[in-house]
């Protein structure tokens, strides 16, 4: 018959060494882990940046189409109330030489 203290020790040894394995296995798979997370973290960073740069770059080009427009429209009202003016003007101006005819 075995000795239970050969024994004990024999398992005590292998359950020291397979919680060693398994630590370390562990370990590994957690640096793994976290050497992928900093990855797509410097990925998503990256991705994150890219899309600022081309939002602002849209929103530039948005500004300053709108301010074409803005300018356009000005304008546009800007000659037509000028031209009605001048008639208005005109008119005026004929009624007071109509006025001041001997």
């Amino acid at each position: 018959m075995m000795e239970p203290l050969p024994t004990l020790i024999a398992f005590f040894c292998g359950c020291t060494v397979g919680a060693g394995i398994f630590w370390l296995t562990q370990n590994v798979i957690a640096r793994e882990r976290s050497r992928a997370a900093k990855t797509q973290t410097d990925a998503l960073t990256s991705l994150r940046g890219e899309i600022e740069d081309r939002l602002k770059i849209l929103a530039g080009d948005a500004l300053e189409k709108n301010q074409k427009s803005f300018l356009e429209l000005a304008r546009a009202q800007f000659d037509a109330n000028q031209k009605v003016i001048r008639v208005e003007n005109d008119k005026k101006e004929a009624a007071i030489k109509s006025l001041l005819k001997p």
